[in-house]
């Protein structure tokens, strides 16, 4: 009887881990670029957290994150700047068959842009600033755990 309790009290305690781990990570503020979509609607993504956490994943409704690396500080926070400032400015929601995404989730709101309609011109600012990000996540080297 009481090995049972020892199960119940692990389990328990799992459980609390869990939760709490996703509360974490559902209260961080993050930055997601994807791309993707067609006739599979698979998608590459990569989420930027405001520690300099980088996460690359892909699937086709919610992404599985299975490949880290870490972004400096400084340009952390200035495209995480550079966001903020892009949201504020932009609106702008025309994907087409494929489509390109960038996303600011900060205090659980998320602002988006996103493109790929060909009958919709790109906002500018919005493609310089994903392709930026996205030149500097190509030079990272991805591991399957994040050391720093």
């Amino acid at each position: 009887m009481q090995r049972g309790h020892k199960g119940m009290l692990k389990l328990l305690v799992a459980v609390c881990a869990i939760t709490m781990f996703h509360q974490y990570a559902s209260a961080q503020d993050y930055i997601t670029l994807t791309k993707g979509g067609g006739v599979t609607g698979n998608t590459t993504v990569f989420r930027i957290s405001t520690s300099g956490e980088v996460a690359k994943g892909g699937g086709s409704v919610d992404p599985t994150f299975s490949e880290f690396a870490h972004l400096r500080k400084g340009k952390t926070r200035k495209y995480f700047r550079k966001t903020r400032a892009l949201m504020k400015a932009e609106t702008f929601n025309h994907p087409g068959n494929t489509y390109t995404a960038i996303a600011l989730v900060e205090a659980g709101k998320e602002g988006k842009l996103v493109w790929g309609d060909v009958a919709h011109a790109t906002p500018v600012e919005a493609e310089a600033l994903y392709q930026k990000i996205q030149d500097a996540l190509n030079r990272l080297t991805f591991r399957k755990d994040l050391r720093k």
